[in-house]
């Protein structure tokens, strides 16, 4: 079990999604890789909705034994009273990210059953619209058929599976509104469908027309699902641009992954972490 690739597939494929989504290295304030880099320093309630998701992302891994720990800090971000779906959808994104950390040797169409199974035993309730998401991938549907089915509004024609899009970045289609649960939706079956090939999901996440954080959702969770190893090396070069100090994207976002793993391992100290999830930080027997 390749847990510390698992940690540093979802950093780095986050920063690749953002690279190759934009083409550019946008604005600290709005970077979802600065959001994931800065996630316990300030409260997810004072980011954007799409960038405090992103912020939730290390504390659903730190919290992967006690759900209802990671529970509260998701209130932290969107409350159930006013923010209801945002609130969902981490619920939704944080037991996808658990379920694949318990065993990630089980079957990709696996993943969202037991997603939802955990969701209900931990008393959340469930998302139909993941139920929804499973059937289209069980009944092989095509990507422009299951975009239909998921969002009410139009889309254009996407590639077929198996083609290969331009590796340059390109201008992301226009944007329609979506909910914050169709959009997880949207990125489930687009990674689903696709599950082992990082590149094919991204770029096929790229000519979808939602926000902007669509394909870097895609690419966190199929970064994550596949560990660090499964990023292709030329999508890795999008992150070999360096900063002032010299670092790379590619190892500040390493090294970042790496604290966070050693916190969740019970081997390391991170100050960024809050205190009430140090108490749940756990080390298994196979780390």
């Amino acid at each position: 079990m390749d847990s510390l690739g698992h940690f540093r597939g979802l950093f780095l494929g986050v920063g690749v999604g953002e690279r190759l989504t934009l083409g550019y290295a946008p604005h600290p304030s709005q970077s979802f890789m600065q959001s994931l880099l800065t996630w316990g320093q300030s409260q997810p309630s004072e980011k954007p909705p799409e960038q405090a998701l992103m912020a939730l992302l290390p504390t659903f891994l730190l919290g992967s034994d006690s759900p209802w720990q990671w529970q509260d800090y998701i209130r932290r971000g969107f409350s159930p009273q006013t923010d209801l779906e945002w609130h969902q959808t981490a619920q939704g994104l944080g037991a996808i990210l658990v379920t694949i950390l318990a065993d990630p040797m089980q079957s990709f169409l696996t993943v969202l059953p037991r997603s939802w199974a955990q969701l209900e035993a931990a008393g959340f309730g469930s998302l139909p619209i993941l139920e929804t998401v499973q059937t289209l991938l069980e009944q092989r549907v095509a990507l422009m058929g299951a975009i239909a089915a998921l969002s009410p509004q139009p889309c254009p024609q996407p590639c077929p599976q198996g083609t290969d899009l331009p590796s340059t970045p390109t201008p992301s289609p226009e944007a329609i509104a979506v909910s914050p649960l169709t959009l997880l939706a949207l990125a489930c079956y687009t990674w689903l469908s696709t599950a082992t090939h990082f590149h094919l999901s991204l770029q096929r996440a790229r000519h979808i027309p939602a926000p902007r954080i669509l394909p870097i959702l895609v690419a966190a969770l199929s970064g994550f699902s596949n560990t660090a190893r499964g990023i292709p090396p030329l999508d890795l070069l999008r992150l070999e641009t360096s900063n002032p100090l010299g670092q790379t994207d590619a190892q500040i976002l390493t090294v970042a992954a790496d604290r966070l793993y050693m916190q969740w391992a019970g081997i390391g100290a991170n100050p960024n972490v809050p205190l009430e999830l140090l108490e749940v930080a756990i080390a298994p027997p196979d780390a």
